[in-house]
Protein backbone atom coordinates (compact mmCIF):
# COMPACT_ATOMS: atom_id res chain seq x y z
CA UNK A 1 0.00 0.00 0.00
CA UNK A 2 2.90 2.62 0.60
CA UNK A 3 4.33 1.82 -2.55
CA UNK A 4 1.06 2.72 -4.58
CA UNK A 5 0.83 5.92 -2.54
CA UNK A 6 4.16 6.64 -3.34
CA UNK A 7 4.13 6.09 -6.82
CA UNK A 8 0.43 8.27 -6.78
CA UNK A 9 2.38 10.78 -5.75
CA UNK A 10 4.68 10.84 -7.73
CA UNK A 11 2.92 11.20 -10.42
CA UNK A 12 1.17 14.42 -9.50
CA UNK A 13 4.38 16.08 -8.35
CA UNK A 14 5.64 15.05 -12.01
CA UNK A 15 2.52 16.09 -13.81
CA UNK A 16 1.62 19.23 -12.10
CA UNK A 17 5.43 20.47 -10.93
CA UNK A 18 5.91 22.35 -14.50
CA UNK A 19 2.82 24.55 -13.22
CA UNK A 20 1.63 23.92 -9.68
CA UNK A 21 2.08 25.90 -6.59
CA UNK A 22 2.35 23.67 -4.15
CA UNK A 23 1.50 24.66 -0.52
CA UNK A 24 1.02 23.63 3.02
CA UNK A 25 -1.46 24.71 5.81
CA UNK A 26 -1.56 24.83 9.40
CA UNK A 27 -4.89 25.61 11.45
CA UNK A 28 -6.35 25.96 14.75
CA UNK A 29 -9.82 24.57 14.46
CA UNK A 30 -13.13 25.29 16.28
CA UNK A 31 -15.94 22.85 15.11
CA UNK A 32 -18.97 21.72 16.45
CA UNK A 33 -19.40 17.81 16.47
CA UNK A 34 -22.82 17.71 17.25
CA UNK A 35 -23.64 15.06 20.26
CA UNK A 36 -19.87 14.94 20.76
CA UNK A 37 -19.58 18.40 21.49
CA UNK A 38 -17.73 21.58 20.86
CA UNK A 39 -14.22 20.80 20.36
CA UNK A 40 -11.11 22.65 19.48
CA UNK A 41 -7.67 21.50 18.15
CA UNK A 42 -5.17 22.19 14.93
CA UNK A 43 -4.69 20.97 11.85
CA UNK A 44 -2.87 20.69 8.50
CA UNK A 45 -3.48 20.00 5.05
CA UNK A 46 -0.74 19.80 1.70
CA UNK A 47 -2.07 20.86 -1.59
CA UNK A 48 -1.31 21.38 -4.90
CA UNK A 49 -2.35 23.51 -7.85
CA UNK A 50 -4.28 21.73 -10.39
CA UNK A 51 -5.17 24.92 -12.43
CA UNK A 52 -4.86 28.67 -11.96
CA UNK A 53 -7.70 28.88 -9.64
CA UNK A 54 -8.37 24.92 -8.28
CA UNK A 55 -5.94 23.40 -6.15
CA UNK A 56 -6.43 19.85 -4.74
CA UNK A 57 -6.28 19.13 -1.27
CA UNK A 58 -5.28 16.80 1.48
CA UNK A 59 -6.66 18.43 5.08
CA UNK A 60 -6.15 16.54 7.95
CA UNK A 61 -8.24 17.81 11.74
CA UNK A 62 -7.49 16.22 15.25
CA UNK A 63 -10.28 18.12 17.85
CA UNK A 64 -11.26 17.01 20.92
CA UNK A 65 -12.91 18.20 24.10
CA UNK A 66 -13.03 17.18 27.78
CA UNK A 67 -16.02 17.76 30.08
CA UNK A 68 -15.85 17.77 33.90
CA UNK A 69 -12.00 17.61 33.36
CA UNK A 70 -9.70 16.36 36.59
CA UNK A 71 -13.11 15.42 38.08
CA UNK A 72 -14.45 11.36 38.75
CA UNK A 73 -17.09 11.67 35.78
CA UNK A 74 -14.41 12.97 33.12
CA UNK A 75 -15.32 12.44 29.59
CA UNK A 76 -13.50 13.40 26.84
CA UNK A 77 -14.17 13.59 23.17
CA UNK A 78 -12.11 13.19 20.31
CA UNK A 79 -12.83 13.82 16.47
CA UNK A 80 -10.15 13.29 13.62
CA UNK A 81 -10.88 13.60 10.02
CA UNK A 82 -8.61 12.64 6.89
CA UNK A 83 -10.20 14.01 3.38
CA UNK A 84 -9.43 14.99 0.03
CA UNK A 85 -10.83 17.21 -2.68
CA UNK A 86 -11.01 19.89 -4.64
CA UNK A 87 -10.46 23.67 -3.27
CA UNK A 88 -11.74 26.50 -6.06
CA UNK A 89 -10.36 29.89 -5.66
CA UNK A 90 -12.25 32.12 -8.16
CA UNK A 91 -10.71 35.39 -9.68
CA UNK A 92 -12.40 38.98 -8.27
CA UNK A 93 -10.44 41.82 -9.23
CA UNK A 94 -12.02 43.89 -6.56
CA UNK A 95 -10.25 41.62 -3.78
CA UNK A 96 -6.92 41.28 -6.14
CA UNK A 97 -6.51 44.52 -5.46
CA UNK A 98 -5.78 44.02 -1.73
CA UNK A 99 -4.28 40.83 -2.21
CA UNK A 100 -7.01 39.24 -0.84
CA UNK A 101 -8.35 36.12 -2.45
CA UNK A 102 -11.93 34.15 -1.57
CA UNK A 103 -11.73 30.59 -1.65
CA UNK A 104 -14.41 28.11 -0.79
CA UNK A 105 -13.06 23.77 -0.96
CA UNK A 106 -15.37 20.37 -0.58
CA UNK A 107 -13.53 17.57 1.37
CA UNK A 108 -14.62 14.18 1.83
CA UNK A 109 -12.83 11.44 3.52
CA UNK A 110 -12.77 9.45 6.68
CA UNK A 111 -13.27 10.17 10.18
CA UNK A 112 -12.96 8.78 13.54
CA UNK A 113 -15.14 9.90 16.48
CA UNK A 114 -14.18 8.87 20.05
CA UNK A 115 -15.90 8.93 23.71
CA UNK A 116 -13.58 8.01 26.77
CA UNK A 117 -15.12 8.30 30.29
CA UNK A 118 -11.80 8.27 32.70
CA UNK A 119 -13.80 5.65 34.34
CA UNK A 120 -15.12 3.56 31.72
CA UNK A 121 -14.26 1.90 27.87
CA UNK A 122 -13.80 4.20 24.79
CA UNK A 123 -16.66 4.01 22.61
CA UNK A 124 -15.26 4.98 19.14
CA UNK A 125 -16.75 4.49 15.66
CA UNK A 126 -14.88 5.11 11.93
CA UNK A 127 -17.36 6.44 9.21
CA UNK A 128 -17.07 9.22 6.41
CA UNK A 129 -17.35 12.66 6.77
CA UNK A 130 -18.43 15.67 4.09
CA UNK A 131 -16.62 18.64 4.77
CA UNK A 132 -17.68 22.46 2.98
CA UNK A 133 -15.03 24.90 3.83
CA UNK A 134 -15.66 28.93 2.63
CA UNK A 135 -12.87 32.29 3.85
CA UNK A 136 -10.61 34.95 3.08
CA UNK A 137 -6.88 34.22 2.66
CA UNK A 138 -4.78 37.90 2.98
CA UNK A 139 -1.55 36.68 0.58
CA UNK A 140 0.85 38.55 3.10
CA UNK A 141 4.10 37.43 0.97
CA UNK A 142 4.49 35.11 -1.94
CA UNK A 143 4.83 33.05 0.49
CA UNK A 144 3.20 33.09 3.60
CA UNK A 145 -0.89 33.81 3.36
CA UNK A 146 -2.77 33.91 6.46
CA UNK A 147 -6.48 32.67 6.23
CA UNK A 148 -9.78 32.76 7.89
CA UNK A 149 -12.52 30.36 7.05
CA UNK A 150 -15.59 28.89 8.20
CA UNK A 151 -17.69 25.78 7.18
CA UNK A 152 -19.83 22.82 7.96
CA UNK A 153 -19.47 19.45 8.21
CA UNK A 154 -21.40 16.08 8.42
CA UNK A 155 -20.22 12.83 9.80
CA UNK A 156 -21.88 9.47 8.87
CA UNK A 157 -21.63 6.14 11.13
CA UNK A 158 -22.54 2.35 11.04
CA UNK A 159 -21.47 1.27 14.86
CA UNK A 160 -20.92 2.53 18.01
CA UNK A 161 -22.35 6.37 16.44
CA UNK A 162 -25.00 5.33 14.15
CA UNK A 163 -27.66 7.15 15.78
CA UNK A 164 -25.43 10.00 16.81
CA UNK A 165 -25.65 13.15 15.15
CA UNK A 166 -21.72 14.36 14.56
CA UNK A 167 -22.07 17.85 12.59
CA UNK A 168 -21.95 21.01 12.38
CA UNK A 169 -20.29 24.39 12.10
CA UNK A 170 -16.69 24.79 11.68
CA UNK A 171 -13.90 27.67 12.25
CA UNK A 172 -10.48 28.02 10.84
CA UNK A 173 -7.44 30.14 11.58
CA UNK A 174 -4.62 29.01 9.86
CA UNK A 175 -1.48 30.37 7.74
CA UNK A 176 -0.82 28.91 4.00
CA UNK A 177 3.33 28.10 3.04
CA UNK A 178 3.81 28.16 -0.57
CA UNK A 179 6.53 25.65 -0.99
CA UNK A 180 7.51 25.81 -4.44
CA UNK A 181 5.98 26.14 -7.74
CA UNK A 182 5.08 28.99 -9.66
CA UNK A 183 1.62 30.96 -8.85
CA UNK A 184 0.28 34.40 -10.33
CA UNK A 185 0.87 37.37 -8.74
CA UNK A 186 0.22 40.96 -10.33
CA UNK A 187 2.69 43.75 -10.16
CA UNK A 188 1.74 44.52 -6.96
CA UNK A 189 3.43 41.97 -4.81
CA UNK A 190 6.82 43.08 -4.75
Amino acid sequence: MKKIFAAIIFVFICYTSSFAAFFIDGYAANIDAGDLKNQTGLGFALGFGITPNINFKFASTMTDYTENANEADEINYEHVTFLGGIEFIPYFPQLEAYKIQWKSSLLVGAGKSSVEPKNGEEVSDMGTVISFWTGLQYDLTQIISPYLEIGYHKASYVHDFEKASVGGYQIAIGVRFYVFGNKDYTSEYQ
